[in-house]
């Protein structure tokens, strides 16, 4: 079960990585919530595995990742295209379509 631990902080890690990479490369806002709750993940995992006290404070820190995912997830709502506004895809029969109206003209 011990490994399991391990893996799983590898993973919150490689999470935290993306989040800051979505933030700092790809320049979207939701990657830092991101990042931020999945650091926290990082550090209470990790003193979690090396039975080091937890703080009395944390509660708090827990409800500002809970928050920051929240935020993080409504940004990236925000940041999805629109389908009712997406443009139509172009086929084949739609270029088809185009030159024959230009040669009609």
């Amino acid at each position: 079960m011990e490994k399991m631990q391990y893996v799983s902080i590898l993973f919150e890690v490689a999470i935290a990585m993306m989040g800051i990479m979505l933030g700092g490369f790809k320049d979207k806002a939701y990657g830092w919530g991101i990042a931020f709750t999945y650091i926290i993940y990082v550090i209470y995992d990790t003193a979690k595995v090396l039975d080091m006290t937890m703080p009395d404070f944390l509660p708090v820190v827990f409800f500002l990742a809970t928050m920051s995912m929240l935020w993080a997830v409504w940004r990236l709502i925000l940041d999805l295209p629109n389908p009712k506004h997406a443009p139509e895809p172009v086929t084949p029969h739609h270029i088809a379509d185009d030159v024959q109206k230009a040669e009609e003209i």
